[in-house]
């Protein structure tokens, strides 16, 4: 099969999957928890932040975590307008086609 709708999603890397099986059976928990594994999975979290922040070259706090694409243009043109002062923006419902 020939796939062609990788702007959608993609087949992920083998050692993706790898590291990501270790998290959802092993390391599951919740980030945000008080609790002893919650913060284990924070501190996770924390390591992979700062592992794409060095791999690029900024600082952590910079690197932000969203639950998909939409989330994330949304962050992305929130945070433009701010930076630019301006409070108008002009769309349509084609944008996300």
């Amino acid at each position: 099969m020939i796939y062609l709708d990788n702007n959608a999603t993609t087949r992920p890397a083998p050692e993706v999957v790898a590291a990501m099986l270790d998290v959802l059976t092993t390391h599951w928990h919740n980030p945000s928890s008080v609790h002893r594994a919650g913060q284990a999975a924070r501190q996770r979290v924390e390591l992979a932040r700062q592992s794409i922040a060095n791999l690029i070259g900024c600082k952590p706090r910079s690197i932000v975590f969203t639950s998909g694409g939409t989330e994330s243009i949304d962050l992305a043109i929130r945070g433009v307008l701010l930076a630019s002062g301006k409070r108008i923006l002009v769309t349509s419902p084609i944008e996300h086609a």
